[in-house]
């Protein structure tokens, strides 16, 4: 359903780009940010992703040897432990956390479930 009348459309929109602008300066959205362009960027994490991904397209098309498999596991494990990859996950977690109590208040406010009434209609899975 859209908004009919113009004004009552202009009204939610510009109150959408304030609580947007007011998300963005929050801490947790900061560091998020820093942290993604960090995760992005990091020449260390794009080298263990790319391997990750190498070995997922290995695994995928007849398996791997048992020296591939020790290799992935490594990977895997210099993924976990990497410090870039470690506070993007904490940032992520942080601005997660954030947007469900948005969620909520918003919800309560509205009395209905704002993120559900948002999605598609029709049955799940």
């Amino acid at each position: 359903m859209t908004l009919s009348d113009h004004a009552d459309r202009e009204r939610v929109l510009s109150s959408t780009d304030r609580l947007v602008e007011a998300l963005k300066s929050t801490p947790a959205v900061q560091r998020f940010a820093e942290a993604s362009h960090r995760f992005e960027t990091d020449p260390d994490v794009r080298s263990i992703v790319d391997a990750l991904q190498r070995f997922q397209r290995v695994q995928q098309s007849g398996g791997m040897s048992e020296r591939e498999l020790e290799a992935a596991r490594d990977a895997q494990a210099r993924f976990r432990n990497n410090g870039v990859v470690q506070s993007f996950i904490a940032a992520q977690g942080a601005v997660q956390s954030l947007l469900q109590e948005a969620n909520r208040v918003v919800s309560e406010t509205l009395g209905l479930d704002f993120a559900q009434t948002g999605g598609p209609a029709g049955g799940g899975c």
